[in-house]
């Protein structure tokens, strides 16, 4: 049976009774599958996979970038594998940005207009 609840009492039952599927998004803080894979929607499931957190604990802990992307890619088969979350869409913004304007990323304060 479908229910369509309000924001609060949505975040309520999702982290009380934990519904056997409920819907949920989630973006990016910063540009990295960290933050999908460690932080993002899998905690908010319940779901657990000792090897899946190994991993995830392994690549916090590299030093070596090439390495770390290779665990999380082994977290994110896991991920896929046991599917605790469906991925339903991906968002994707574009902005037209005049040749004038530099840094506009990752932060408005960052951003420089040159005189034009």
């Amino acid at each position: 049976k479908w229910e369509f609840l309000e924001w609060k009492p949505y975040l309520k039952r999702v982290q009380t009774k934990r519904p056997m599927m409920f819907s949920r998004g989630w973006f990016a803080d910063y540009p990295d599958p960290e933050n999908f894979l460690r932080l993002g929607l899998p905690k908010e499931t319940g779901w657990q996979h000792d090897g899946y957190e190994a991993l995830i604990e392994r690549s916090r802990r590299s030093l070596d970038h090439s390495e770390r992307l290779t665990l999380l890619k082994e977290a994110d088969k896991i991920l896929m594998e046991e599917a605790p979350i469906i991925p339903l869409s991906y968002m994707g913004d574009i902005y037209l940005v005049k040749p004038w304007v530099r840094r506009f990323f990752p932060a408005w304060k960052d951003v420089i207009i040159d005189p034009h």
